[in-house]
């Protein structure tokens, strides 16, 4: 045996790998490259480079896959006496990196830990591992006449843990709220092993909220084992609508007529066709939960608002074909992860795209769109398909053009004008007193920008996460923190 090949074997990493084998089984420890390739990241992050010099994205050493929480707990108490960073992992899908495998880590693949434990009706509650699939949550629950609402368009693929971690947003997050507000309750092993539990069954004012503290985390503080999540009475009826628009400016306006009115849809779906901004028809998709009486009196007065506003009806069954049609997108990622592997930081394409999703308080909304296009013109990059998700003030849209840099012209980067393009629309938005992202959290790709959204509060988290994790093992240099 060579120095480097006995150095590798006595690493504390590859020691943690030897004894999840003997304690696991040989199955559920992963260390061939093709098993790893898996884990590489989904394939429009496969050029980030990271954030971190002390913790630079790569190849991790391994991948163990434990059982149950007390697996957990093991193998977080030992990568705490080994300085071995461990990178929690739901189902891959997540859009901002954060599950991207660290150099020389562990990726602690959470998918067999997908059991639905207890679905209580009466209470309305959930209890259930992190790598249960949201649309199997959802089956389950719709078995008990309950609806679980959190239904982004990866319902299909994601999983529970990776949904609390990154605070994700679904389709009926207009009525029902973001993943983290149906959050009741979290089971969660710390750095060092400990197992802490908010069981969630109760309002409580003893302290702060602790266990929310995990929400929006994105495993840099925890690992999620257990998540108590609230469910809600199967709607005595739902009704679609669909209206088509001049512009933007005039469905905007009838979104913010209905928010103004106290009108609350469960689902809110508002975005331009392609083409020039502000200039393009725009649809409006919506869906009312509830009573039948108080569904048909909303949406009847949400007619009422649209057509005030300029809105025709679309065909009849639009709306209900853009439901049914809803995870598509799901099947597409799905053929992609599957398809070919490609190299890590494969060179650049030509063209590249941004999907950015901010908010704006909802009276600056359609200035900022405009200040965008101004953004979007200095930096020769196009922008287009201003969208509207849930809220008034939660604005989506595309940026598309190319992002090769200055410098290192064979890989994208930093720098290049996408990008600086995004940085110049995200700051602009917190500026306006908004957020730099309302939907799939922070991971690598916007890691560079939380001192902008966070001020002073950057200090703090930062923290909080060297109390819990003294030792930087926990998904280090996620969330711009270390």
């Amino acid at each position: 045996m060579n120095r480097e090949s006995a150095r590798d074997e006595a690493s504390p990493a590859r020691q943690i790998l030897d004894a999840s084998r003997k304690q696991l089984g040989a199955e559920r420890v992963l260390t061939s490259p093709e098993d790893l390739a898996r884990y590489a990241g989904v394939f429009w992050l496969r050029r980030t480079k990271g954030v971190s010099d002390r913790f630079p994205l790569g190849a991790p050493a391994g991948v163990v896959r434990p059982r149950n929480a007390g697996d957990v707990a093991e193998i977080l108490r030992q990568a705490g006496a080994g300085g071995v960073p461990i990178v929690p992992y739901g189902a891959g899908t997540a859009v901002m990196g954060s599950t991207l495998p660290i150099q020389g880590s562990i990726v602690l693949d959470l998918g067999a830990l997908n059991q639905v434990l207890t679905i209580e009706k009466e209470n309305r509650l959930a209890r259930v591992q992190p790598g249960v699939v949201l649309a199997d949550l959802a089956r389950a629950a719709e078995e008990h006449g309950l609806l679980f609402a959190h239904d982004p368009w990866s319902q299909p693929i994601a999983t529970v843990g990776g949904a609390v971690g990154t605070n994700g947003m679904g389709y009926l997050a207009a009525g029902y709220g973001s993943m983290g507000q149906q959050v009741r309750g979290l089971t969660v092993v710390l750095a060092d092993g400990t197992v802490v539990s908010w069981p969630g069954a109760a309002k409580t004012a003893v302290g702060p909220d602790l266990g929310h503290l995990f929400v929006g985390a994105e495993g840099t503080l925890g690992v999620i084992v257990e998540v108590v999540v609230q469910l809600f009475p199967w709607p005595e009826r739902r009704e679609f609508l669909a209206y088509r628009f001049p512009s933007f400016a005039e469905g905007f306006a009838a979104i913010v007529a209905m928010d103004a009115l106290g009108l609350h849809p469960a689902m809110i779906d508002y975005e331009e066709e392609e083409g020039e901004p502000f200039q393009m028809p725009a649809n409006l998709f919506l869906a009312f939960d509830g009573p039948e009486a108080v569904v048909r009196a909303a949406a009847r007065r949400a007619k009422q608002i649209c057509q005030v506003n300029d809105g025709l009806p679309r065909e009849r069954g639009a709306a209900r074909k853009f439901w049914t049609g809803r995870h598509e997108s799901a099947e597409w990622f799905i053929q992609r992860v599957n398809g070919p592997r490609t190299e890590e930081f494969e060179p650049a394409p030509r063209v590249e795209w941004r999907y950015v999703d901010v908010a704006v308080p909802t009276d600056r909304v359609l200035d900022y769109c405009r200040e965008v296009m101004t953004i979007a013109d200095r930096n020769q990059v196009g922008v287009h398909s201003f969208g509207i998700w849930a809220r008034p003030e939660l604005v989506s849209f595309l940026l598309e053009g190319s992002n090769q840099p200055e410098r290192e012209p064979e890989m994208s980067g930093r720098g290049g004008p996408l990008d600086r393009a995004m940085d110049e629309a995200l700051t602009l938005a917190r500026s306006e007193g908004g957020s730099i992202e309302y939907c799939h959290g922070v991971g690598v790709r916007l890691a560079h920008l939380l001192p902008i959204e966070l001020g002073a509060g950057v200090d703090l988290l930062r923290r909080i996460k060297h109390a819990l994790d003294p030792g930087d093992v926990l998904n280090p240099g996620k969330l711009g923190i270390e």
